[in-house]
């Protein structure tokens, strides 16, 4: 078993992380159904978290404030471990191939920049990342506007705030605090990306393989929520998209990876700003619809961008390559 490990480190980290969030799924299944049981309502998992973030006020989902939230309802602290079973796996999976070195090694990359990469070039990718979020954040705010009127700048003035700092302030906490990208990060782009790229040999082609073992690591999710309310069909066009949209996502963060020297920062911030905008700051009618959403277009728009600018190495660096 140690030898397969060891011969495909990813592909085992990959089928624990599965394995971890289809056992989390099933238990927030069951709960789901003793929750509505006698209802008449479906057993979506997320209702529970709606309803416990209703009656408490909450406006902004985040690793605080689901930390909140658990104490209202225990139910919710599984969002924490589907979250974070990618790391989860990575921790595992090193601790078994390299022991404590591995472990420094991976923690490592929670460095903001790491080595190669001076503070300046560090600090400028961070500006540019930031920048680009920014106004996509911005633009989901006057869409929103745009397009819900009055009903839709009620909707989320509470997650703007009444000031530029308080705007801010949701802005920095959309951007680390999210509980997918704070929690699964490490393990997609702190372990096997940086392997990917190696036995790859390729940015662009591990950007694009860990998109798509992204996107299907969602299914025990879908699971419980999509696919008991979506025809299969319709499910499956909406796990296509989904797909493209995490491959373009992948391609921006493996970007912003690259110009930090392999730090997870970059990951954090672009994975939970991508949540960010649409669960925070768009209108209902921004909402997933036949063809996407704006969220997911914008990604895949920004993704070409990158990819005319910095070709298929994406940002690395000719003595990383």
């Amino acid at each position: 078993m140690m030898q397969l490990i060891r011969r495909h480190p990813v592909w085992s980290f990959y089928i624990l992380a599965f394995g971890i969030a289809s056992v989390v799924a099933a238990g927030r299944y069951w709960l789901a159904l003793r929750y509505f049981e006698g209802s008449g309502k479906p057993a979506n998992y997320y209702a529970i978290v709606w309803d416990v973030q209703e009656k408490l006020g909450i406006s902004n989902i985040n690793v605080l404030s689901l930390a909140r939230m658990s104490f209202e309802d225990p139910a919710i602290l599984l969002s924490f471990f589907y979250a974070g079973a990618p790391t989860i796996a990575a921790i595992i999976i090193v601790f078994l191939i390299a022991r404590r070195a591995g472990l420094r090694e991976l923690f490592s990359r929670f460095k903001p920049w790491r080595e190669g990469v001076s503070a300046a070039e560090g600090l400028r990718a961070y500006g540019s990342l930031t920048s680009v979020f920014l106004a996509f954040c911005l633009y989901f705010v006057l869409m929103s506007w745009a397009y819900g009127g009055e009903a839709g700048w009620e909707e989320i003035r509470p997650r703007i705030g009444s000031s530029i700092w308080i705007f801010s302030l949701y802005f920095l906490i959309g951007a680390f605090l999210r509980e997918g990208g704070l929690l699964e990060e490490l393990g997609w782009r702190g372990f096997a990306l940086p392997r990917l790229i190696e036995t790859m040999g390729s940015p662009l082609n591990a950007s694009i393989l860990i998109g798509i073992m992204w996107s299907t690591w969602h299914i025990p999710r879908d699971a419980g929520t999509y696919m008991i309310s979506l025809p299969f069909g319709e499910y499956l066009l909406f796990l296509a998209m989904f797909t493209v949209a995490l491959i373009g996502l992948s391609i921006i963060i493996t970007y912003f990876y690259n110009r930090t020297g392999g730090s997870v920062i970059p990951a954090i911030m672009v994975h939970c700003l991508y949540v960010h905008m649409s669960s925070g700051l768009a209108y209902e009618t921004l909402a997933w619809n036949d063809y996407g959403d704006f969220r997911s277009w914008l990604t895949v728009l920004l993704a070409f961008v990158i990819l005319w600018i910095a070709g298929p190495e994406l940002g690395r660096r000719n003595d990383e390559a």
